[in-house]
């Protein structure tokens, strides 16, 4: 649970007056708006006249030997100028030194004020940092406060006394020591109350096949479970303590803090330890007991680490919030069962197991080798396989071409746009310290076509996996029945020779887009002593709308990050301009800026090389990077029904039927979940060792995290690789693609380097409530319970007989759809009639 500001205020204030038993206040008792008046947080200033050697924290603390001084950054404001009321200094030019180090540090909120005694300052430290020090600068002297505690506010500070009042303040240099840098992640998951289990088996294993022939498997799948007990909730995590300081750490202990429960890191070391300048820890925690009173609601870590009062580096602190929200118990008594197109069913706890059977056939030489596809169930995911060996008996020829197809569809509206990107110079020399301009030009613009359509695009790989060569006849693509413009760079027929590929393009215009499959063959010449293939693949549509698009948004990057945002007219011809500074150690290396129509994802880039001439240069790093992407696609429904009558009236003795009328339609589906993922291979290949500094991916404006199992700053010896894994969560599915970005220290020899890759979204990984179960009641008594598919829906009768005078009233009929909580209520009014009597 994170302490309010003003609680930890209050802590720092009784902590101080603690420690500074008998310290007098700071100011006498103002009587207006414009003066204050506050107990000090700090003991009594010590004056230091003035020397230009004690204008800085650090000599000022040297000079009286305050404890870890030597360890001081001095943040330093020039207040000369400064008007009374509350400001704000955040940006690296408010300070005068060490702006970039103070801006990270510091947030600070300062106000001038008129004190009886003459100027005052009140400060508050807006972001976690604390204060260890104060040297506030008059005409002439300076006075020095020290906090210890460090405090985040204090009151009444001022310069040494000039005749009868205080000085006017003329700077202040904030005191502040460097920290551990801090991180970690909030990752909630819970345990029971059933534990399910998933088997699949296949039968035969092994087919043994003729050439041409086909032949059968029978797959098995059972899903079981056992109670376990209630269910356990718990948070768990990854947490980096990383020292970028030039001093140790005493590091006391580490813990995470949620929800009133605090656990001890586990990071692979007894504490207390010490931490190395320039070095990290990787730890992990879980902590666990949580009940259903959390779910659905935001829960709230901290994380604190503690060091010694000794340690010349500080701790850290930092705070991380996320949404618990976990599927409700009564969604866990069932799960959908899915394996491929064959098994898409749910399996009840109370009438598991549950057993699936179905049959496929497998056709050589396509199918020739083992097929693993898995079966899985959901929440929680298990997965199975039956593995199946086809062996395909030999023929003439002395193997088979293989084929992978790529295919995408767009919509080319009656403007086609062009997007260029120049960067001038190119390439760059710098000396140490010194800084050069480039200048970037980017162009857009548009032709008009007067015509739309759909184009799918797209590539082929023809592999030659055999020890002889093939000799290829002719390559064909049909999109529907629309033949397809294939390039393979070469006049037929084409030889590949053993081990090698040929890849050929193809493009087929004015497409129906309901058409999600492309078709490639590749034809042998008769002398081949390698087959020909048929193979196809699905066609990953943009999913953006149709649009003339007579204009477009441009927008630049820099290093990542956005730099501007404009329209630009299909009529007319936009330039534009801009220039970025780089120098030398920090810039050198490849720098690769971008820019891209995010309507048509067509992009630019420019490449500008810095080279810094006091470094030698022996390469570049060997970075692959080729992330798969996934997303979900839910699936929602509507309930449409009716009675047969509305009002039946009943006479005493007499009954009636109603039937009721109900249609079940899928209605529109939703993708969200968008992520990318995947394997990252960094070689060394040089005779030198390379100092990675940090490696970091992103897709569009998203960033993502990289796991090597390694700390960074790390040394990629040489001839060495890093394998890592790369997970970039919460995408649109709109990124074009993605890139990793390896940064090197700028005294390597050894240069880092961007891998980028394209996304292809193509179809979703996962489909929710494709499938659901439709159940009817009359008054509590189920009718009946069938399986609907969202691809075309269900419609379905049912009747119920109601006598006199026991129905009498309103009776309700509940159609619902199980997965989703969808319900439709059916009513119907029985009215029960007495006869009349007559003498």
């Amino acid at each position: 649970m994170t302490m309010p500001k003003y609680a930890q205020s209050m802590l720092a204030l009784l902590a101080a007056l603690h420690l500074c038993a008998g310290c007098s206040p700071a100011l006498d008792a103002p009587d207006s708006d414009d003066t204050r008046r506050s107990e000090s947080l700090h003991q009594t200033p010590v004056r230091i006249d003035d020397s230009p050697d004690a204008t800085s924290c650090r000599d000022a603390g040297a000079t009286l030997g305050v404890s870890r001084s030597e360890r001081w950054v001095a943040c330093r404001l020039d207040l000369s100028r400064l008007s009374s009321g509350p400001h704000t200094f955040t940006q690296a030019s408010d300070f005068l030194a060490n702006g970039e180090v103070c801006a990270e540090l510091l947030n600070i909120s300062l106000q001038l004020y008129q004190s009886t005694e003459g100027p005052a300052l009140i400060w508050e430290s807006l972001n976690t940092r604390t204060i260890d020090g104060l040297f506030i600068r008059g005409s002439g002297a300076g006075n020095l406060y020290t906090y210890r505690p460090s405090v985040q506010t204090d009151e009444g500070v001022h310069a040494p006394r000039q005749g009868a009042s205080w000085a006017d303040v003329e700077d202040v240099s904030f005191c502040v020591e460097r920290a551990l840098t801090t991180q970690f992640s909030l990752l909630p998951g819970s345990v029971g109350p059933y534990d399910w289990h998933l088997e699949k088996s296949a039968t035969p294993q092994r087919l043994e096949l003729g050439p041409e022939a086909s032949g059968n498997v029978t797959y098995e799948v059972t899903v079981s479970a056992t109670d376990i007990g209630p269910r356990e909730i718990f948070v768990e995590g990854i947490a980096y303590l990383t020292n970028t300081t030039d001093a140790d750490a005493h590091i006391q202990s580490a813990s995470v803090e949620i929800d009133g429960r605090t656990v001890a890191l586990d990071c692979g070391v007894n504490f207390p330890t010490v931490l190395k300048s320039q070095s990290g820890l990787e730890c992990t925690y879980r902590l666990s007991g949580f009940d259903e009173s959390v779910n659905e609601s935001t829960i709230e870590a901290l994380l604190n680490v503690d060091v010694s009062d000794e340690s010349p580096t500080r701790g850290a602190r930092a705070t991380q919030s996320i949404l618990l929200s976990l599927p409700p118990l009564d969604a866990l008594e069932r799960v959908i069962v899915r394996d491929g197109d064959d098994i898409r069913a749910p399996c009840p706890f109370d009438q598991q197991p549950c057993v699936f059977n179905y049959t496929r056939t497998f056709e050589c030489p396509f199918d020739e080798g083992i097929d693993e596809r898995e079966a899985h169930i959901t929440a929680p995911l298990q997965t199975a396989s039956a593995p199946v060996e086809v062996d395909c008996a030999e023929t003439h020829q002395e193997g088979q071409l293989l084929v992978q197809t790529f295919a995408e569809g767009s919509f080319h509206g009656p403007y086609l746009w062009h997007i260029e990107k120049n960067a001038a110079p190119e390439a760059i020399a710098l000396g140490t310290y010194e800084s050069g301009e480039v200048d970037y030009t980017l162009n857009v613009y548009a032709e008009e076509t007067g015509e739309s359509y759909y184009v799918v695009e797209g590539s082929l790989r023809i592999l030659n996996l055999t020890d002889v060569d093939a000799d290829v006849a002719h390559v064909s693509v049909k999109v529907g029945e629309r033949e397809a413009l294939v390039d393979c760079n070469a006049a037929f027929p084409i030889a590949i020779t053993a081990a090698a590929n040929l890849i050929c393009t193809f493009t087929a215009v004015d497409i129906d887009p309901s058409i999600t499959v492309a078709v490639a063959r590749v034809e042998a010449t008769p002398t081949s002593a390698v087959g020909g293939v048929v193979g196809q693949s699905d066609i990953s549509y943009d999913d953006r709308p149709p649009s003339p698009l007579e204009s477009v948004q441009v927008r630049a990057l820099v290093d990542g990050v956005e730099i501007f945002d404009e329209a630009c007219h299909w009529q007319d011809r936009c330039l534009f301009e801009y220039s970025r500074t780089f120098s030398c150690p920090l810039d050198e290396g490849v720098h690769l800026d971008s820019a891209y129509l995010p309507a048509t994802g067509q992009r630019a880039e420019a490449r500008v090389d810095v080279t810094c001439t006091d470094a030698t240069v022996e390469g570049e790093l060997r970075i692959q990077s080729a992330p798969l992407t996934g997303y979900t696609r839910s699936y929602t429904w509507a309930i449409d029904g009716s009675a047969s009558h509305e009002r039946v009236p009943l006479a005493p003795g007499h009954s009636a039927e109603v039937t009721y009328h109900v249609e079940v339609t899928g209605q529109d589906v939703v993708d969200h979940d968008h992520i990318a993922h995947g394997p990252v291979f960094i070689t060394n290949p040089h005779a030198s060792d390379a100092l990675i500094e940090t490696v970091t991916t992103r897709a569009g404006d998203t960033p993502g995290n990289v796991d090597c199992g390694v700390s960074f700053p790390y040394v990629l010896q040489a001839g060495q690789g890093l394998e890592c894994t790369q997970m970039i969560s919460g995408l649109s599915g709109d990124e074009p693609r993605s890139e990793l970005i390896v940064r090197v220290s700028a005294t390597s020899t050894i240069l880092g380097g961007v891998s980028r890759w394209n996304l292809d979204w193509g179809l979703p990984t996962t489909h929710l409530f494709r499938d659901v179960t439709v159940r009817a009641e009359v008054e509590g008594v189920q009718k009946l319970e069938q399986t609907c598919s969202w691809d075309s829906g269900c419609t379905f009768e049912y009747s119920t007989t109601f006598s006199y005078p026991d129905d009498a009233g309103q009776q309700r009929s509940t159609v619902e759809v199980l997965e989703l909580e969808l319900q439709k209520d059916l009513l119907v009014d029985v009215v029960c009639q007495e006869t009349s009597k007559h003498p």
